[in-house]
């Protein structure tokens, strides 16, 4: 887990840095720093469970936000979001942004899943 979480750290860092040339940066600089910095903290062990369910539950939120643009690429019969990087409609870049907060919310989930286990696991060891 300590190599998956720290994979997983340097990926959301790189993801970071990528965001400085966005339209809108600093929550998406936000959002990804946050996520690789509790991949980081796990990969060490310092697992924050309160911290990630408040980070998945935000972008739970934000994702949520997103919807109507899926909902729209969806109905369009889900042209291409990759084909070019400038964005033609408003649902190709909420549909590529939803993607991106799916990603993070399943890698928090993941860091989710390990603080638990390790939280059973110090709770079954006698004191």
């Amino acid at each position: 887990m300590k190599i998956l979480n720290g994979t997983l750290a340097v990926l959301f860092f790189v993801f970071t840095g990528l965001q400085y040339n966005d339209p809108d940066p600093l929550p998406w600089m936000m959002a990804y720093a946050s996520v690789a910095t509790l991949c980081a903290l796990a990969a060490f062990g310092g697992y924050f469970k309160w911290a990630t369910i408040v980070v998945t539950a935000a972008l739970g939120i934000w994702m949520l936000a997103l919807l109507p643009g899926v909902i729209g690429w969806v109905t369009d019969g889900m042209p291409s979001i990759v084909g070019a990087m400038k964005a033609e409609t408003s649902y190709i870049e909420e549909t590529r942004e939803f993607g991106g907060l799916l990603i993070a919310i399943m890698v928090l989930l993941h860091v989710l899943r390990s603080a638990i286990r390790k939280s059973k696991e110090s709770a079954a060891q006698p004191h």
